[in-house]
């Protein structure tokens, strides 16, 4: 076995720029962090605002339709109760985001309410924007925040009531309205924190500020009163109020927040959602510090170690190489064994296909004594019996020539542009005799001399030597034995398949197929690396061999690129 080139310096050399490029590397990542992370980490908050405004404003959208259906469910029910007072006395127990409830006839004035309050019997509130807006349309209706006589701030939800008066006809009879209190409407935006300063609110179309905030904002009633001194807010201001939604900044009190905003289906309220950009910075610094501290530490770790990794990675170099070469050498001999063991297994059958010529030139041989030893010699006799003998040996020259290419590894060929035919036929010497032993037909398809392979032609012959070995040992036993040889050429590449009559093999087995030392052969019969290394030379080349699970019978396909790789 021959000693691995070891060289220290080199090696010692290399540890060295490995570390170099790593720090180099630690050191420009942070520059990038400090450069760029603020604005990644910007970017991420003003989504999560844009989202977090998108579902704020979804859910009271869904919340204020679910509560218009249940003011529709309720008008229904009340048909048909006896004491429509008690009824949603009942009804307000049950529903408790509705703090009054309430009946208004045909003239504008309550004839009903919950919970029950004599004085506002009789009520005239036609004049109001939602008994307004149902009586002429005819349509439910969601007002602005308003404190009506029920004294406090809440909005109304007014639905329209309808009396089955027969024959399919529906007679408008009143209005049914419930109040939602905003205290309560919007406690989940009152509550929502994000981190220290941030805060959430719904404003109208006029810039009001419909929720309550945080004490330390219970100054502003708008929103561009949050500030009186900032000329931005007020520009933010306009830009939500004439958009959908969107992504804005605005100052307050010289601190830079992101505000992501959505506008709600019904009164075309906007909920929006705000962060301080330096709250949102805080983790980006944080991380800054942590790399450049892990770097320094690195840095310092590395000039302790150098010297022990050194010692050590020359050790493990030399271990590895002496492994490596060991493990070379193993699988050279492994190879040289397969290809004995099928050179052993073609021995018998090459021996009478090289015995029968030689019987033939050995009979030639006499009679051209017998011819020589008798005057006049014949000349034309003896020379027939020359080229009888020339064209023998020449037979015999191309089976010793097929054994001499498949004995060889082959793997420091050069790629050469090689006819399929050729190949084929040098294949077909060394194993026609033992498939006439087995009596195992040999169907050659290759119907177009003229295709070439770019290719080491010795390692593609090993290849197709190994499959029909292997194909002849299958057929050992079955009754119809034949091996198909066919080709399909593309453009950019070549199939050879190499099927034969035997059934298909079992998808157990064929996970396995490939693996080196795996056989379904006998113990001593085979080794289990013919197909192994069967594929490693196909994929040498660029490649492929597998087994075709769509085919009737054992096919193996090679697929080989046209052109070198």
């Amino acid at each position: 076995m021959n000693k691995p080139n070891s060289s220290p310096n080199t090696l010692t050399k290399l540890i060295y720029l490995i570390i170099l490029i790593f720090c180099i590397s630690i050191c420009l990542l942070s520059f990038f962090i400090y450069n760029s992370s603020s604005k990644i980490v910007t970017i991420r908050a003003e989504k999560e605002t844009l989202n977090l405004s998108h579902q704020v404003a979804e859910q009271l959208n869904d919340s204020i339709i679910r509560d218009i259906n249940i003011l529709k469910s309720i008008s229904q029910m009340l048909q048909t109760a006896t004491n429509i007072n008690d009824a949603i006395v009942e009804q307000l127990k049950v529903l408790n985001q509705f703090e009054h409830i309430f009946i208004v006839n045909d003239n504008g004035k309550i004839a009903n309410i919950g919970p029950y309050n004599f004085n506002k019997i009789g009520l005239n509130i036609k004049n109001t924007t939602y008994i307004k807006y149902v009586m002429k349309e005819k349509k439910p209706f969601v007002s602005t925040p308003q404190v009506g006589f029920w004294g406090y701030k809440a909005i109304v939800i007014a639905i329209p009531i309808f009396l089955d008066v027969g024959s399919s006809k529906w007679e408008f009879s009143g209005v049914i309205c419930g109040t939602l209190k905003l205290e309560n409407m919007f406690k989940p935006l009152n509550e929502f924190k994000a981190e220290k300063y941030g805060f959430a609110l719904i404003m109208d179309t006029q810039g009001n500020i419909l929720n309550n905030l945080d004490k330390k904002y219970s100054y502003a009633h708008k929103f561009s009163e949050l500030d009186k001194n900032s000329n931005n807010i007020k520009k933010t201001e306009n830009f939500i109020l004439n958009n959908t939604n969107g992504i804005s900044n605005f100052y307050m009190n010289k601190v830079e927040y992101i505000v992501g905003f959505k506008k709600m289906g019904i009164q075309n309220w906007s909920v929006l959602v705000s962060l301080p950009v330096n709250e949102v910075l805080v983790d980006v610094f944080e991380l800054r510090m942590n790399t450049f501290i892990l770097t320094t530490i690195f840095l310092i770790l590395s000039i302790i170690f150098t010297v022990i990794i050194q010692n050590r990675a020359y050790k493990l170099h030399l271990v590895v190489s002496e492994a490596l070469i060991s493990l070379s050498n193993l699988q050279s001999k492994l190879i040289s064994s397969s290809k004995m063991s099928a050179l052993g297994e073609m021995a018998g059958g090459v021996a009478h296909e090289i015995n029968t010529p030689l019987g033939v030139i050995t009979l030639r041989a006499s009679q051209i004594k017998r011819v020589l030893s008798k005057e006049p010699i014949n000349l034309e006799t003896i020379k027939n019996y020359i080229d009888i003998i020339e064209n023998v040996a020449q037979q015999i020259a191309k089976i010793v020539l097929g054994l001499r290419s498949f004995s060889r590894s082959g793997d420091q060929d050069k790629f050469v542009l090689t006819p399929l035919r050729s190949i084929f036929d040098n294949t077909f010497i060394l194993c026609s005799e033992r498939l006439k032993q087995r009596e195992v037909t040999l169907i050659d398809e290759l119907k177009d001399n003229n295709i070439s392979l770019m290719c080491r032609s010795v390692q593609i012959s090993q290849v197709i030597l190994n499959l029909i070995n292997n194909a002849c040992d299958a057929l050992l036993n079955q009754n119809e034995k034949w091996i198909k040889i066919s080709v399909i050429e593309t453009n950019s590449i070549i199939k050879i398949s190499v099927m034969n009559s035997g059934t298909k093999i079992a998808k157990d087995v064929q996970e396995k197929l490939m693996q080196p030392f795996f056989t379904t052969k006998d113990i001593g019969e085979g080794t289990g690396l013919g197909l192994s290394i069967s594929k490693g030379i196909i994929e040498s080349h660029g490649g492929l061999l597998y087994l075709d699970p769509s085919s009737d019978h054992t096919e193996f396909i090679m697929e080989l690129p046209k052109k070198s790789v």
